[in-house]
């Protein structure tokens, strides 16, 4: 992937036509990081996080929009997106951050991280998100995980494991 530091032009006046995900997202990880979805105690919001990647051929920019959705057969879980030119240039990555989106504050629907960076030698770009909101929709253990930046997507169905804290998902 290629992580360009410049807004990239999009024609005005044309159809967009959203990216078709690839079946499942890039492995990218050699050991365990699981995604979380962890319930809120005491009035906390809900807390997700997730570690997912593209694999190599991903044309990543800065100025490229971001979206994320968990979804269940009841339907939407969480959504979230990031607007063209959120994602900013930090050392080798691209990062949102927004420290108030803990608080239920945030600007973007509960994102609270966002961070997008190339993994070496293998062309995959790493994506590790971390989200707050009412996820209080996730009460069935089969969920599909989409991820579309820009002109790429991901996508993953698969059943999470339930623990005390909440859901679990292993990549492995």
């Amino acid at each position: 992937p290629v992580v360009t530091p410049t807004l990239t032009p999009r024609p005005t006046g044309t159809a967009i036509v959203p990216p078709t995900p690839t079946p499942t997202p890039t492995d990218v990880c050699h050991h365990n990081c699981p995604d979380l979805l962890k319930f809120g105690k005491n009035g906390k919001p809900d807390q997700l996080i997730v570690r997912s990647a593209f694999g190599t051929g991903a044309t990543i920019a800065v100025g490229d929009p971001l979206t994320i959705t968990l979804s269940n057969a009841n339907g939407l879980v969480y959504t979230a997106s990031l607007l063209a030119g959120d994602l900013q240039p930090r050392g080798r990555a691209l990062v949102f951050k927004d420290p108030n989106a803990k608080k239920g504050t945030g600007i973007r629907d509960g994102l609270a991280l966002v961070k997008l960076q190339a993994v070496p030698k293998t062309g995959a770009m790493r994506v590790t998100l971390q989200a707050y909101g009412d996820m209080s929709a996730a009460t069935e253990a089969e969920m599909t995980l989409t991820i579309t930046v820009g002109d790429d997507a991901n996508a993953v169905t698969s059943t999470w494991i339930a623990k005390a804290f909440g859901w679990q998902r292993s990549h492995t």
